[in-house]
């Protein structure tokens, strides 16, 4: 393990001292799979909107045999996070239960919009938001959208050309 993963890993552990706070986090969560996607195992690259250096827009999906192109309007929130960095502050079992070669899934009891909703003072409400989260071999991706708003998607097939220069 990298020395930048050992700190990352050692900050993890004091501050998640006891697995039962980070089992308690999202023991509620349903993890639903959105969208009827092919599984594969994808590699993420995530792209900003032209407007703002910040603002989520795109995230590419690069699998053996298909890619994918996820369009996102605008998110109240979004957080990316490598997947083994993901693994070590996460520290449940959860992540496991997900088919990791399914590309996207809607959370139900979302604890990220429970804490969206407690740091925004109660300005938002849990019924006006919805929790995506994208899973990728190398990136996890959540992502909180206005209830309703939708998700604009693009499926092609991967040439081996292509997967060549991708994975360099």
């Amino acid at each position: 393990m990298s020395d930048i993963l050992k700190r990352i890993d050692s900050a993890a552990r004091s501050f998640i001292s006891d697995k039962s706070r980070s089992e308690k986090y999202v023991k509620n969560e349903k993890y639903i799979k959105w969208g009827n996607f092919f599984e594969d195992r994808y590699e993420s690259e995530a792209e900003f909107s032209e407007n703002t250096d910040y603002e989520l827009a795109t995230i590419f999906l690069k699998g053996s045999k298909h890619s994918l192109n996820f369009k996102f309007p605008f998110s109240h929130c979004y957080q990316i996070m490598d997947r083994r960095i993901f693994s070590i502050f996460c520290q449940t079992s959860h992540l496991n239960k997900l088919d990791k070669d399914y590309p996207i899934y809607r959370i139900e009891n979302s604890s990220l919009i429970e804490y969206i909703i407690h740091s925004s003072g109660g300005l938002l409400e849990k019924n006006e938001l919805e929790h995506y989260r994208v899973v990728s071999s190398n990136l996890i991706f959540d992502i909180i959208l206005c209830q309703g708003e939708e998700i604009q998607v693009n499926i092609e097939e991967v040439e081996d050309s292509e997967l060549g220069e991708y994975r360099k």
